[in-house]
């Protein structure tokens, strides 16, 4: 069994009959991207009202390495998100080390039942293509916040505009109403009454919540 290196969540308060929750041979996956700072976490949170999640981030292995061998303090400014961004590019181009590792830990956490739905955190443009070409059921959503200005000093933020999102959620406003946006898209998106071949395969930019 691979380490996890992410986290159940679970803050449901009760049920919510609606959901097409039906047993899959594999846990869906979202590919959750956005600038830092926008509410990625927030947004998992909001999910998490509603279904049992596994979060699990790509960059985390990186952040024990930049720790152990670079001395970072933890602290995600510019400087600190550029070292997380170079040491993952890095293990990319040496054995794809982080698709490796995901399939690993998604395995692991579908084999044991562990979450309904299973969020990763993915920055890179090419890793994101990647894990829609190797995972069956995968949805790409991209956080937006229009309070947050956009950060352009590493290539994973620079370049976080560059993919093709299923959705678009927007967390410029209340919790009230990323709340609401969870729910919509976990009903409309992760969990649809119908599961089309060719549902949200329209605007190259995605629907917008």
């Amino acid at each position: 069994m691979a380490e996890l290196t992410g986290e159940v969540i679970d803050n449901r308060t009760k049920v919510i009959p609606n959901f097409n929750i039906t047993p899959f041979d594999n846990v869906p996956i979202v590919v959750l991207n956005g600038s830092g700072g926008v509410g990625k976490d927030e947004f998992v949170k909001a999910m998490s009202q509603y279904v049992k999640i596994y979060n699990y981030s790509t960059i985390d292995t990186y952040k024990k390495i930049a720790k152990d061998c670079f001395n970072w303090d933890g602290v995600k400014d510019e400087k600190g998100r550029r070292l997380l961004s170079d040491l993952k590019i890095a293990a990319i181009r040496y054995n794809n080390a982080p698709i490796e590792e995901l399939k690993e830990v998604y395995n692991d956490v579908n084999k044991c039942c562990l979450a309904e739905v299973f969020i990763c955190m993915c920055r890179d443009i090419e890793e994101i293509e990647k894990i829609k070409s190797e995972f069956y059921n995968v949805k790409i959503a991209l956080v937006t916040n229009d309070n947050i200005t956009p950060i352009l000093s590493n290539v994973a933020d620079k370049n976080v505009l560059e993919a093709k999102y299923d959705v678009i959620i927007d967390n410029s406003g209340s919790l009230e109403q990323l709340s609401a946006s969870a729910y919509t898209f976990l009903d409309e998106v992760v969990f649809p009454k119908k599961q089309q071949d060719t549902f949200m395969n329209g605007d190259d930019n995605g629907d917008a919540y």
